[in-house]
């Protein structure tokens, strides 16, 4: 099996990929899940890099004629579940942001009816 230029770049862009995530997993910027899927994505994105013809396989055996079809497929699902997911978040960050305003505009006006007292 010969070994295209874009294979090693796929290996060595992963190997430093995981050790970036590595290095955020262990400051604590990453949860150990996100950690986790990320490794397991990269392993795949190598996998598919070495062996692009098994993608061809697979595709055939889920039903797609072209590996890439199925490729495309996953990947535009994959981004869909990360738009709802961001989403989600968005409105989590929304919702405790009113709530944070809400507090302190209650707080003001306490502390302004309390100067108005005096």
């Amino acid at each position: 099996m010969e070994i295209l230029l874009y294979q090693d770049l796929v290996f060595i862009i992963a190997v430093i990929a995981i050790i970036l995530l590595a290095f955020r997993y262990k400051n604590k910027k990453v949860t150990l899940s996100t950690f986790v899927v990320s490794i397991i994505i990269l392993l795949i994105i190598v996998a598919i890099g070495l062996y692009p013809d098994a993608t061809t396989d697979i595709a055939k055996i889920i039903g797609f004629k072209r590996g890439l079809d199925l490729i495309f497929v996953i990947a535009i699902a994959f981004l869909g579940y990360l738009l709802i997911k961001i989403n989600l978040k968005l409105d989590s960050l929304n919702h405790e942001i009113d709530k944070v305003v809400r507090k302190i505009a209650i707080d003001n006006e306490e502390h302004q009816s309390d100067d108005d007292d005096e």
